[in-house]
């Protein structure tokens, strides 16, 4: 956490905290099993190509240290790589289909080859975000937090009632076990005190486990292949890697969906960790879209898949109240050591799939809510509103309608396999699309009247809405200029009651040019004592310029002969 940053109420350890071993710990297990629920995907990757066992668990180890050299890199808060929070690394699955694509094609070296390659793109991503940030305002950004959450829906309910993509008949048993373990972590949330917060995941596991076992959901032969591993292990660094052009495109498309899922995860980072949080960081964004670039190449030249940031483990640090980086880098270290220790791996690999259901589905309302919660903290107008809707129609669409993208040509397929894909790409060209014609300085022109503040307030709000301003800036600006109305026509300070009013806008500050002529309004840092308002004729005017002061983040006031130019500044 920044010097500039607040910590809010609902965070008991921030980023910058010590954590103490003792609350370590159980945020410690919790994480590791969070971050190891798609350890899955690199069995899956090795079983296409026929691969045998000890080659999936070197896979999965290898996987591990990238796991934790990632989040290491991405926790990282000094130098030009990092962001400095707690948003964890953990197995691309969005790198999943090209993976698979990959092995299918040219085995383990061609993935490994495309990963490494992917990294690099990434970095280069990473390099031009702050030049096209005019892309992703604080809406899109919002959409994508919300979308990463509805994109896991059905993956965490299949997973919670027992159901899949080929068996769609509902498990009573498992319903059962993961309501309980939802039940249990909720409870320990709502009503719970701090330290049930934290320990709220953990213990619904752990339930989860034990009901899993007695209910028949843990077989015996998962808990048999647990103490057949081995103690000990090595994992083998792999030698040798292709490259593939025609695979180029999908891993791409891989890319840019990993980098613009981090852009989402790590502003839920900076908005958790600032109860005064108002923008984007991009700076920031950068460094952590960088840190995963990076941490991509390493599992590539090591021999594993690409990384994605974790949207679960933000969730569950955010859910817990604690975001400290000593956490980060405990369970770095812990997935590192856990290479080394298969039985470890293998206790992880056999997590029945109602407590992976029940996990997901707590995390994944935090972020929709959130993402909505990003979206509603700018002035909409219809613009901005078709952006948001008509993003979100075509990316859940993609879900519920799938057999319609299936005709579409194959070269476009990895785009729509995902509807977080769809919805990040459909908002940044739309909002691209209909920035044409919207001006960043609004010029209005008035003769004092009785309709004047009126006027004022429809203006400013409709500008507002159209640069996606937030509310309660808009809101400042016009009270200042409210108040140097009213007291124009009460005193009588323009000539010819003409005013202009030049307004401009980006997204770091809102300026407003106020242009009469007449009399120069003062502007005094003090409010004008009772005492002075009562005998002073001029006081009613230094207050008024007190107010207006109050109401900016700086200003300054000039006079030209009878051309009088009033320049107000509100921090956004």
């Amino acid at each position: 956490m920044t010097n500039s940053e607040k910590k809010p109420v609902n965070i008991t350890y921030g980023s910058s905290d010590y954590l103490p071993n003792k609350v370590a710990i159980p945020l410690v297990i919790q994480q590791i099993v969070v971050l190891s629920m798609d350890l899955v995907l690199p069995v899956l990757i090795v079983s296409m190509m026929g691969g045998s066992q000890v080659t999936a668990q070197n896979f999965v180890s290898m996987m591990m240290i990238g796991i934790g050299v990632g989040t290491i890199l991405q926790v990282s808060r000094k130098g030009f790589v990092g962001s400095g929070y707690f948003c964890a690394e953990e197995t691309g699955f969005l790198y999943f289909q090209a993976s698979a694509l990959a092995v299918q094609t040219g085995g383990l070296s061609l993935l490994f080859g495309m990963t490494t390659i992917a990294g690099f793109c990434q970095m280069l991503i990473s390099k031009i975000i702050q030049p096209v940030r005019f892309l992703f305002p604080t809406e899109v950004a919002g959409l994508m937090v919300a979308m990463t959450g509805i994109a896991g829906i059905s993956t965490g309910v299949m997973a919670m009632f027992g159901t899949g993509d080929v068996k769609t008949t509902l498990n009573i048993t498992s319903t059962l076990i993961s309501l309980s373990i939802l039940a249990v972590m909720v409870s320990f949330n709502v009503w719970g005190n701090a330290i049930m917060r934290q320990y709220s995941i953990l213990a619904g596991m752990v339930l989860g486990y034990v009901f899993s076992y007695f209910c028949g959901i843990l077989t015996i032969s998962e808990m048999a292949s647990l103490f057949q591993a081995p103690l000990v292990a090595m994992p083998s660094i792999h030698l040798g890697w292709s490259f593939d052009p025609r695979l180029l495109f999908p891993f791409l498309t891989a890319v840019v969906c990993s980098s613009l899922k981090t852009m989402g995860n790590l502003v839920i980072c900076q908005k958790a960790n600032d109860a005064n949080w108002k923008r984007v960081d991009l700076q920031n964004v950068r460094k952590g879209i960088l840190a995963e670039g990076i941490g991509t190449s390493c599992c590539g030249m090591i021999g594993c898949m690409g990384l994605n940031s974790s949207s679960s483990s933000v969730g569950l640090s955010i859910t817990t109240g604690v975001t400290s980086r000593r956490l980060a880098y405990l369970v770095s270290g812990v997935f590192i050591t856990m290479a080394f220790f298969p039985k470890v791996a293998a206790l992880l690999a056999i997590m029945p799939a109602p407590v992976m259901g029940a996990v997901l589905v707590v995390n994944l309302g935090y972020f929709i809510i959130e993402g909505f919660r990003i979206i509603t903290s700018r002035m909409l107008d219809d613009r901005k509103i078709f952006v948001v809707g008509l993003s979100l129609v075509f990316g859940l669409s993609v879900d519920l309608l799938p057999s319609i993208y299936a005709q579409f040509p194959e070269q476009l397929q990895p785009i729509f396999k995902s509807s977080l894909t769809v919805v990040s790409l459909t908002a940044i060209f739309l909002n691209l699309l209909f920035r044409i014609g919207i001006k960043q300085n609004q010029v209005i022109e008035l003769i004092l009247g009785p309709d004047s503040v009126e006027k004022v307030i429809v203006f400013m709000e409709a500008s507002g809405a159209k640069w996606g301003a937030r509310g309660e800036v808009i809101h400042r600006a016009s009270s200042a200029i409210v108040e140097f109305i009213e007291t124009a026509m009460e005193l009588e300070l323009t000539n010819g009651g003409k005013v202009k009013l030049d307004i401009s806008f980006d997204e770091y500050n809102l300026d407003v040019k106020i242009v009469y002529n007449g009399v120069l309004m003062e502007f005094p840092e003090k409010r004008p004592t009772e005492q002075e308002l009562l005998s002073d004729d001029d006081a009613f005017i230094k207050l008024s310029g007190f107010l207006m002061r109050k109401y900016s983040s700086r200003m300054t006031s000039t006079i030209a002969g009878e051309t009088c130019t009033l320049q107000f500044s509100f921090e956004h």
